[in-house]
C-alpha cells in the first residue's frame, strides 16, 4: 500500500546559461517556480527557503522500512 505524499518535492537545476532555479510540486498537485534565475546555488536555495523550503536534519528526515 501507498501512502499518500505530504511533503513538497523540491528540485535545483541550471538554466542553459549556467544560472540556478528551483522548482516545487506541493502534495495537493499545485506547482512553483523561482520567478527569475540566481548566480549561485546557495542564492537560489536562500529564495526557495522564502517560499517554504526546508533543509531537514537527520531527525526529521523521512525513513522507509
Amino acid at each position: 500500500m501507498r501512502t499518500k505524499e505530504k511533503r513538497t518535492k523540491w528540485k535545483f537545476a541550471t538554466d542553459d546559461d549556467g544560472t540556478w532555479l528551483w522548482s516545487a510540486m506541493h502534495p495537493d498537485g499545485d506547482e512553483a517556480m523561482s520567478h527569475r534565475t540566481f548566480p549561485t546555488l546557495s542564492d537560489c536555495i536562500e529564495d526557495a527557503t522564502r517560499h517554504g523550503y526546508v533543509i531537514w536534519g537527520d531527525r526529521e528526515r523521512r525513513t522507509v522500512h
